[in-house]
């Protein structure tokens, strides 16, 4: 009879009712930075997984699911991003791939935590894969709603990789009509913003709903995808807002023909026939947010692990 490994245990507690377990070979590093408690652990499973306030961001078997489909449906239905802003994404894995893109000349990236990009650039350089080192990219370490308010730069897309606005974390107060209209009042004509917004499974689709309604006020065209990511063991959603950007309007064919053109190397996750399918919502997801976003219009408070999400 074969025995039974013991293993250390990472729970990555979702709310009070539910819970993901890893197996952890060993823990890399245990760190503070002025924000935020960092993390890095050796899952059997996923390889390195990045912990931020102990909450998983990241792992490294299948991180490229998660910033492939935050990057390219908006960088590759565009005609030809070449200025591109990233608010926050300190792991460097959006960095890089947006700098795989050929039509890229300039990349702002506004991070607050300057000692969390170290510790990734040292623990995970798998992630950034050198892009911290482009000279394409202009790399400043201060608040993310700050610079986009102070300056008056146009960018062909803005992509958001900010933590959801839970309550302790950095982004907590970010996210409001003001904040949107000020990144719509960024973007070059054609442009758009691309951004996570949070899980979106069977269970619980409040986060995304709240974001997706406070962006419909500002953005006349808003178009939502979803990718599973596998370490999450949910369904994860991602918004695209524009004036006139609109990623449904790019066959899967010129998809394909768009990455061949301009994508240095192999993607792993995306392509047309991905494309096609990811902006696709199911019904339960459809309902859900339907419902959602009608007990907002009403009023009524909208919880979220037990905490208020911070959405005006």
């Amino acid at each position: 009879m074969s025995k039974v490994r013991n293993w250390w245990w990472y729970i990555d507690r979702i709310a009070d009712y539910e819970a993901h377990m890893h197996a952890i070979k060993r823990t890399i590093l245990t760190d503070r930075t002025p924000f935020q408690e960092v993390g890095i652990v050796e899952s059997a499973v996923y390889g390195k997984i990045l912990l931020l306030d102990g909450d998983m961001q990241s792992a490294e078997r299948d991180e490229f699911i998660y910033h492939e489909a935050l990057v390219h449906p908006g960088m590759t239905s565009h005609h030809g991003p070449a200025k591109v802003l990233i608010l926050g994404g300190g792991e460097g894995a959006c960095l890089r791939e947006v700098l795989r893109h050929r039509t890229v000349k300039e990349v702002t990236m506004i991070d607050l935590d300057e000692k969390l990009i170290e510790i990734c650039k040292e623990y995970l350089p798998e992630w950034s894969k050198g892009a911290y080192s482009d000279p394409r990219l202009t790399l400043l370490f201060t608040d993310a709603y700050a610079w986009v308010e102070n300056n008056a730069m146009l960018f062909d897309l803005i992509i958001s990789d900010l933590t959801e606005p839970l309550p302790h974390t950095p982004s907590s107060g970010i996210y409001s009509v003001e904040y949107f209209t000020i990144l719509k009042n960024r973007l070059a004509k054609g442009g758009a913003l691309i951004m996570q917004s949070s899980r979106a499974d069977l269970i619980d689709v409040r986060t995304h709903s709240a974001l997706h309604r406070t962006v419909k006020e500002v953005f006349p065209l808003v178009r939502t995808y979803l990718a599973r990511i596998p370490c999450f063991d949910v369904v994860w959603s991602y918004i695209c807002a524009s004036e006139s950007h609109d990623p449904l309007s790019v066959s899967k064919e010129e998809i394909d023909r768009r990455i061949a053109e301009r994508v240095e190397g192999e993607l792993s996750f995306y392509d047309g026939e991905t494309h096609a399918g990811i902006f696709h919502l199911p019904k339960y997801f459809r309902t859900e947010r339907l419902r959602h976003e009608q007990i907002m219009q009403r009023g009524e408070a909208l919880a979220h692990f037990n905490a208020p999400v911070y959405i005006i």
